[in-house]
């Protein structure tokens, strides 16, 4: 199979759900974001090993056992031993991919995989499993060509050997599975709150629609003032309005 280098990007990411209904354990509507600017956790190595330490990890027999839901997964192989290929899969907690992604599967020092074969999304109730290959670090270019349709039986047929014992169906239709997860527990809220992440929560939608607009809105408008700052030799209006900008974000989190 051809392989493809662990990803140099940042093991740790935030997504922005599709959806504003994701809930908490009291069911409040919730808001996940990080702030222009604010410290990035990926940038001590140390710290994402020590964070990822919270999400488990499973082979293909622990899969077997594990609870039922959606869960992002890796064929990779070690430096150990290259010829080796193995399946390891974590399981989707929450719609923000913090810890869950397939980056942070291949940094997770149970897993630390050298070499990437496949990647992908998958559903597991009781003893069937559809599993697609949605992943945009890995697989997003094999799939989008239909030229590498060859590629694709590989990396499936791959994945099925793992399983059996179970009824497996390959998904291609491209729509993900994580957007369907709507909930998020205290826990990781917490977790994401101690790493530089803006928690809220809200009684209500459309409370928590309007806050994710604004807030949206005022990170977009930090970002590009900021670097209109750093490109324009007027820099007395547009530092103006940066630094209004700012305490419009900082106002948001106060309220």
């Amino acid at each position: 199979m051809e392989c493809l280098p662990r990803s140099t990007k940042y093991p740790i990411i935030s997504l922005h759900p599709s959806s504003n209904t994701v809930t908490n354990d009291e069911n409040k509507f919730v808001f996940v974001g990080k702030v222009y600017g604010t410290k990035n956790i990926n940038e001590n190595l140390e710290k994402v090993y020590a964070i990822l330490e919270n999400f488990s990890v499973c082979d293909e027999k622990e899969l077997l056992n594990a609870n039922d839901g959606i869960y992002t997964w890796l064929l990779y192989s070690n430096n150990d031993n290259l010829n080796e290929i193995k399946f390891m899969a974590t399981e989707v907690l929450s719609p923000y991919e913090i810890g869950t992604n397939h980056q942070s599967i291949a940094y997770n020092k149970r897993v630390n995989a050298s070499f990437i074969y496949g990647a992908g999304e998958l559903k597991k109730k009781d003893n069937k499993i559809t599993f697609n290959l949605i992943s945009g670090t890995y697989t997003k270019n094999i799939v989008k060509y239909y030229f590498e349709k060859n590629k694709i039986d590989i990396i499936v047929n791959k994945f099925i050997e793992f399983f059996p014992e179970y009824k497996t169906n390959y998904d291609n239709t491209n729509d993900s599975y994580i957007y369907k997860v709507n909930s998020v527990s205290n826990k990781l809220l917490e977790l994401y709150k101690n790493n530089n992440y803006v928690v809220r929560l809200f009684d209500n939608n459309n409370d928590c629609v309007t806050y994710n607009n604004s807030f949206w809105h005022i990170d977009w408008s930090l970002e590009y003032y900021k670097k209109k700052f750093e490109t324009t030799d007027d820099k007395n209006v547009i530092g103006k309005i940066y630094m209004e900008t700012l305490e419009s974000m900082a106002k948001l989190l106060k309220d």
